[in-house]
């Protein structure tokens, strides 16, 4: 029941944000952190959200039939381990478009089950995990200001580190060598991505 309250309410407030009339759209593709609006908030906080997180972004596509792909991917003490799962969305109505992503613990009887999900507008996808490391200490990174996408590259835009041994450091997601310290220095790290494709290159 929680798990599907909760994917229906991001689904909900994703779908939401994304009816909102275009203007001002640039000639360039953009991800920026998006902000609720006090409604969606409101909805936000129906969630059982006290063991996770989950943050929204606005993607800003000059050509609507571009292909969003998204991904989570599992390292452990600087070697990946896998791709927790990949979701991808295509031929959007609008060039304004709302990303979520999120984690959440369910606890049962003897053990609890971390849920990961990540939705594009009105889709989403989720994994979920059984056998879980110990942990003791966790920290969650993202993207704070607007960011230009290079087409056919992965970007980066939040991080969960999970580790057992109270130390966590090199909280950078900002490039590609901090977040190779982030892999290389913490014992878990999930990081969360987009890559944007379409058959034009030249952007």
């Amino acid at each position: 029941m929680k798990k599907t309250l909760l994917l229906s309410i991001i689904l909900l407030i994703t779908s939401l944000s994304s009816c909102g009339v275009q203007q001002n759209v640039n000639s360039y593709t953009t991800v920026k952190p998006y902000n609720l609006s006090k409604k969606e908030t409101s909805l936000l906080q129906l969630l059982p959200l006290q063991q996770g997180h989950v943050s929204f972004y606005e993607v800003t596509i000059p050509h609507k039939q571009a292909e969003i792909f998204t991904n989570i991917e599992y390292y452990q003490n600087g070697e990946k381990v896998k791709d927790m799962g990949g979701f991808s969305s295509s031929d959007f109505k609008d060039k304004k478009i709302r990303l979520s992503v999120g984690q959440q613990t369910f606890q049962h009887a003897n053990n609890e089950t971390w849920q990961w999900f990540m939705g594009i507008d009105g889709g989403s996808m989720t994994a979920s995990e059984n056998s879980l490391p110990d942990i003791n200490g966790s920290t969650f990174e993202e993207i704070n200001s607007s960011q230009k996408i290079k087409y056919n590259k992965k970007t980066v835009l939040a991080a969960w580190v999970k580790t057992n041994t109270n130390h966590i450091s090199a909280l950078s997601i900002k490039n590609e060598e901090s977040r190779q310290r982030l892999i290389q220095e913490n014992e878990h790290v999930y990081l969360f991505s987009i890559e944007i494709r379409r058959g034009d290159t030249s952007q």
